[in-house]
């Protein structure tokens, strides 16, 4: 095609179609021009004419700037040629004054203690488009003991004066995961570069996409004082990092040219594991008896939250010819974390009594485009006695364009072994197996564009005690309610289930999840998002002591 051939339409025609069709011409024209320039600079057979043309240094050594060529990529260097003082009159990061490209941006770095921006990329002169952005920084430690957060990108550059798109912003660095210690909160992720934009005839650059959350890392594992006196309970999950923000989209040309799509949001990190519990101890330590009870399962880690949409670059053109850019997208918000399971407990033989400890309740999900899930609760301990009580799950987390999170399931209740104990009071004691935790509640959908997540299921009771006459000496532990289905615009979920009723020594089967509301873009409620089954029922007792407590 001729440059800007648009002879498929007519000055006299009007309406949006058409206005189509002049800004489908000119970025067709414009492209086999800018492709016919970029062989024209970068084949090496004219080297010496391009030589010739730009002075042999000439045009450097007065503006710092070529007539026609590319910009260097990464260029970091100053202008320091005879007019470079002059305002506005660019470097050799920047394309010719005429023709070529500006070059990338140099990406964001950390050496020597010394930390440089995401460079902008290069503009470019007449005709050309702008170069990238450069790429944010991770966020590190980067052989020091102190973290070095997350860097944005970098702006692109502008398109030429006459015919040109802007380049695109660069990435933001990815926030840090917590692996260096337990229960460290990941750390967020940084915002995109914002696109270039067009002047006359041209469409902006896209923005930058933010950089993802970090994760949270697992809680430390419960230790016993071998002295002493209780342990810790299981340390927390660290929380995950929310996602950087997209970078908003460059602007069309005044004439003719598109809006730049906007960058997306950045995930948010995922929760870190709650830490284990430990089991219960006796022992003696110089002629003391000591107990030690069995520690509770930690929490797990929140999920980060999804970062924010970058704005759509807007078409600026006097004359209709080119259209707003794409709205971005939220990130999608980090799943939390599990919680910890709870100790074991026992009864030592100076009639103290040390119950199975609780689990952790698993971490709330993240916000976001699409909801993070909920974290499981932990299992409940074992106990000769008493069984300890599984935790509670992670709530959903709530969306604003795809489905609500899903619910966390409920721990599973702790077995008891059917023991009895007889307090120095004359109360006794009497077995029984934990209850299983609730289900999360599912996350909702802000806007009715997705359905509302589904409520986790409720843990099973843990499994109580018959003797060989089939006489319960524990009953079974209760399960956990259903999580609520979530709510899709303003339609409520259905309320999630009850939990089963222990019956003997059997466990009651966890609640059903709640439903979440179905989503109807085309008006034919066909997208039923049902709740998950409930958990299963407890078992008989475990004569060998090998309950299962993993996830």
């Amino acid at each position: 095609m001729d440059f800007l051939d648009i002879s498929a339409t007519s000055a006299d025609t009007a309406g949006a179609a058409d206005a189509g069709i002049w800004i489908d011409g000119f970025d067709s024209s414009y492209s086999n021009l800018h492709a016919d320039l970029q062989d024209f600079i970068t084949d090496p057979g004219n080297t010496d004419l391009l030589n010739l043309i730009n002075g042999y240094g000439l045009f450097e050594s007065l503006f710092g700037r070529l007539l026609i060529g590319n910009g260097i990529d990464e260029f970091a260097g100053t202008n320091t040629s005879l007019f470079g003082w002059l305002p506005g009159i660019g470097d050799l990061g920047d394309g010719g004054f005429l023709f070529g490209d500006g070059g990338a941006g140099t990406d964001a770095s950390y050496v020597d203690n010394l930390l440089t921006a995401a460079g902008v990329g290069g503009n470019a002169g007449l005709i050309g488009n702008g170069g990238i952005g450069g790429a944010g920084l991770d966020a590190d430690y980067y052989g020091g003991n102190t973290l070095v957060e997350a860097t944005a990108g970098g702006a692109g550059g502008s398109g030429g004066w006459l015919f040109g798109d802007g380049g695109d912003g660069g990435a933001g660095g990815a926030g840090w995961s917590g692996i260096l210690a337990d229960g460290l909160n990941g750390s967020i992720g940084a915002g995109g570069g914002e696109g270039g934009s067009a002047f006359l005839f041209g469409s902006g650059g896209n923005g930058g996409n933010g950089g993802a959350g970090g994760h949270g890392s697992a809680g430390a594992g419960s230790q016993l004082d071998q002295v002493g006196g209780n342990g810790e309970n299981g340390g927390a999950g660290g929380a995950g990092g929310n996602g950087g923000n997209g970078g908003n989209g460059g602007n069309g040309g005044w004439i003719i040219g598109d809006g730049g799509d906007a960058g997306a949001g950045g995930a948010g990190g995922g929760g870190g594991l709650g830490g284990s519990g430990s089991d219960s101890i006796a022992h003696d330590h110089d002629h003391d008896h000591y107990v030690h009870e069995a520690t509770e399962g930690g929490n797990g880690g929140v999920g980060g939250n999804g970062g924010a949409a970058g704005a759509a670059g807007v078409a600026r053109t006097l004359f209709g010819f080119g259209v707003n850019g794409t709205a971005g997208t939220l990130g999608a918000g980090g799943d939390g974390g599990a919680g910890g399971n709870g100790g074991n407990g026992a009864v030592d033989e100076a009639s103290f009594i040390s119950a199975g400890a609780a689990g952790g309740a698993g971490g709330g999900g993240g916000d976001g485009s699409i909801g993070g899930a909920g974290g499981a609760g932990g299992n409940g301990g074992d106990g000769d006695v008493l069984g300890g009580a599984g935790g509670a799950g992670g709530t959903g987390g709530d969306s604003n364009a795809g489905d609500g999170g899903q619910g966390g399931v409920g721990g599973n209740g702790g077995s008891s072994a059917g023991e009895s104990l007889t307090l120095p009071d004359g109360s006794v004691v009497s077995g029984a197996a934990g209850h299983g935790g609730a289900g999360g509640n599912g996350g909702d959908n802000a806007n009715g564009h997705g359905v509302g997540g589904d409520g986790g299921a409720g843990g099973s009771g843990g499994s109580g005690a018959v003797d060989e006459y089939g006489q319960v000496l524990a009953p079974g532990g209760d399960g956990g309610v259903g999580g609520n289905g979530g709510a899709s615009g303003n339609l409520l979920g259905d309320p999630g289930e009850a939990g089963g009723e222990a019956d003997g020594a059997t466990g009651g089967t966890g609640g059903a999840g709640g439903i979440g509301h179905p989503h109807d873009h085309d008006h034919d409620h066909d997208h039923d998002a049902g709740g998950d089954p409930g958990g299963d029922p407890g078992g008989d007792h475990d004569h060998d002591h090998d309950h299962d407590h993993d996830h």
